[in-house]
């Protein structure tokens, strides 16, 4: 979230972290635990859409969602390099090319290898990942507390002056991703109680995690010059203002364990969707293949971590708007799905957890998700928007080439599949 006050300035980017999670993160992580608890399977959102409009929208939604996570990871080990970097002891060698292309590599390849072992394991390491990584947000609160001054959270930049796409890019993506729970949701005991419950909790304590030590953090002399935040400035600038070196050091090998948690945890919901995709004859079958000890998607992992070893070499404001670009496509996809599976399928499993109301209430509850979605898509740079444009006409040259030829032969019919 550091990026945003660089873009935004302190006011801004703080009424943004306040207000995102209540008009975007809610919505999300609700319409993730009805539709996870309604269809307890692996897949997440390829599979919603798929329910809710066929094999054609569920193929497209399972490409783009590969593409956001691809980009997601790439851009989580980025952070974590930067992290690394940012080590006093060790920046002159870890700044080099070579060193940091090592690096990357050597992130996402212990996140697949983590992931290679099962969704068991991971959730082991992710209990310490979590509280290693709230190590050094306590530290922050902790030592800033005493220096805060709510006077300075009302210093307002120039409209000139705010990074409007990119503000808006960098809040959206640090609010997305509650559903990628759902994409594991067949792996899940008792999801009817386990979904509302993890992703109310997740919601609140990301929030937190988020809000708190920024605010404080802002109010720090080196906190106050927006213009100078960057990616990792909370965990280095901000660290040594508050406890020094020793603090900046412990803060940087946090924050880098933290970004490799989350990549483990992409790269688990990334791997699901493409296995839910070879089980519907929507991707190669060979990545619908079990690990025969772990029971995990191998060649879908394998795949995957291939591909982000070599996205993770792309700078941090790239990667982070790319993802954005294709998560906002996915959430738009899903969105409609999560309206349409309210009529299609009213009536859902016993153990189900279902939002109060009808169809009405769904629409109103996705309306301004929805209309955010379309504000990052239109603040998109050229560039991106170019390249995402190239990739559709081509998933759709083979979507039609070949994917259909393969549910021919096993009598779908690829526009009237749907539940």
């Amino acid at each position: 979230m550091d990026e945003a006050i660089r873009h935004g300035g302190i006011f801004w980017s703080l009424v943004g972290m306040v207000t995102f999670p209540l008009i975007f993160a809610v919505p999300l992580a609700l319409v993730t635990a009805e539709l996870a608890t309604s269809f307890p399977e692996n897949g997440g959102q390829v599979a919603w859409a798929r329910h809710a409009f066929g094999h054609r929208m569920g193929f497209m939604q399972g490409v783009a969602s590969l593409i956001a996570n691809i980009a997601d990871i790439a851009t989580l080990g980025v952070l974590a390099i930067d992290y690394m970097s940012a080590l006093s002891a060790l920046e002159d060698d870890l700044t080099a090319t070579r060193t940091r292309i090592g690096l990357g590599i050597a992130v996402v390849f212990l996140s697949a290898a983590i992931n290679l072992r099962g969704a068991a394991v991971l959730e082991k390491y992710s209990i310490g990942f979590a509280l290693i990584s709230i190590l050094p947000i306590i530290g922050i609160v902790a030592a800033g507390a005493s220096e805060v001054n709510p006077a300075i959270w009302l210093r307002k930049r120039p409209a000139g002056n705010i990074q409007k796409g990119r503000l808006l890019s960098t809040l959206f993506w640090n609010n997305s991703g509650y559903d990628l729970a759902g994409s594991c949701a067949g792996e899940v005991k008792d999801p009817a109680r386990v979904f509302p419950l993890a992703l109310s909790l997740a919601v609140a304590v990301s929030t937190a995690c988020y809000v708190f030590p920024i605010a404080v953090a802002v109010c720090t002399k080196a906190g106050q010059a927006d213009a100078d935040w960057t990616d990792n400035y909370l965990s280095t600038a901000i660290a040594v203002d508050l406890g020094g070196n020793t603090f900046k050091v412990l803060s940087c090998c946090c924050s880098a364990v933290s970004a490799i948690g989350m990549c483990c945890s992409a790269m688990l919901s990334a791997s699901r969707e493409v296995q839910y995709m070879a089980t519907e004859s929507m991707a190669p079958a060979i990545y619908g293949v079990l690990h025969p000890e772990h029971g995990t998607p191998q060649w879908a992992i394998i795949t995957i971590c291939l591909i982000t070893g070599v996205a993770v070499l792309m700078p941090f404001d790239p990667l982070m708007e790319l993802s954005c670009f294709w998560a906002c496509i996915c959430y738009i996809i899903e969105f409609l799905a999560f309206v349409q599976l309210r009529q299609s399928v009213p009536i859902r499993q016993d153990m189900a957890y279902m939002i109060p109301g009808g169809r009405v209430v769904a629409i109103v509850i996705v309306v301004v998700p929805l209309l955010l979605c379309n504000m990052v898509l239109l603040l998109t740079s050229k560039e991106t928007w170019a390249v995402g444009v190239f990739t559709l006409m081509c998933v759709i040259v083979y979507y039609e080439s070949v994917v259909v030829h393969k549910l021919s032969k096993i009598h779908v019919d690829p526009a009237c599949d749907s539940l």
